[in-house]
């Protein structure tokens, strides 16, 4: 199974959005993959149908397609007429201060957010409104383009969210995350040094080892360690995709111990190797 690499198209913003129309027959039109970003396909023409885990949906003209964050899938044409517009971002991008480049607010929001992946049809006819009209300024380009697709997207995050169709129960205790602030930007900083202890991130707020667990433990559902190795892996994938430096020099840049174990992180996290992460193809649907 492919671990998608989703390239950007839209200025400053980490989202891609594409037509495709000309299929011209039924049929498989893509690999089973998945990918961080969630996934919006608005049918514009035709019928089309996503493959799932032990499930489909199928969905025609006006009605919307929503694929949840790494969930396994693939699109067939029902129609050798079928068009869509498709739509991929990253929802915690958006949340409150990632906007600002707050990069360690921006981790923790992608890290916490967890709960069941989902897909689902949507008949709304306000999402396929939005999306649309993100296309049409897209390939318009006019004067505050961006701006109108930075609405359109913060409209769309807002009704999944509304919605249920991302999880939002799992994101951090607000009180809890403004005290570990200043660590989370500390790791954010020095997570290239291996002697980044639970000890050295606990003297940052001045608080013995076991009450900093408790509380990281009440902002974030899990432990620092793997909050640890979330920010080293995300940060060493920015490596893979725009350095040719080495895996092994990689690992060590982003402070992992040795290779071997930046491997098994890895691949645990994104359900592949740095290696395969590194020559993934990046998505052109």
């Amino acid at each position: 199974m492919q671990n998608e690499r989703v390239r950007r198209n839209l200025a400053e913003i980490h989202a891609f959005i594409s037509l495709t129309d000309d299929i011209d027959h039924t049929g498989k039109l893509c690999d089973i993959h998945y990918h961080d970003e969630v996934e919006l396909l608005l049918i514009t023409d035709g019928r089309l149908c996503c493959y799932l885990d032990g499930d489909s949906i199928s969905a025609g003209v006006g009605q919307v397609i929503f694929i949840d964050s790494r969930v396994p899938h693939w699109t067939a044409a029902l129609t050798d007429d079928c068009a869509y517009i498709l739509l991929q971002f990253i929802p915690d991008d958006f949340e409150p201060g990632s906007r600002a480049g707050r990069s360690a607010v921006r981790s923790l929001y992608r890290f916490a957010r967890t709960g069941t992946k989902s897909a689902r049809l949507i008949e709304d006819p306000s999402v396929s409104a939005a999306i649309r009209a993100a296309w049409e300024e897209y390939t318009a380009k006019r004067v505050g383009a961006g701006k109108y697709i930075l609405s359109h997207l913060y409209f769309l995050l807002g009704w999944l969210e509304r919605s249920g169709s991302l999880a939002v129960d799992a994101l951090p205790d607000d009180q809890a995350v403004q005290k570990l602030l200043p660590v989370l930007e500390y790791i954010d900083g020095h997570y290239g040094m291996q002697e980044l202890s639970l000890e050295a991130a606990s003297d940052v707020l001045g608080l013995n080892p076991a009450y900093f667990c408790r509380l990281f433990k009440r902002a974030t559902g899990h432990g620092f360690s793997e909050y640890l190795n979330f920010v080293r892996v995300t940060k060493s994938e920015e490596l893979l995709q725009n350095t040719s430096m080495s895996i092994l020099d990689i690992s060590l840049e982003v402070g992992f111990a040795s290779v071997s174990y930046y491997n098994r992180v890895f691949k645990k996290m994104k359900n592949c190797t740095p290696s395969v992460y590194r020559s993934a193809q990046y998505s052109a649907m």
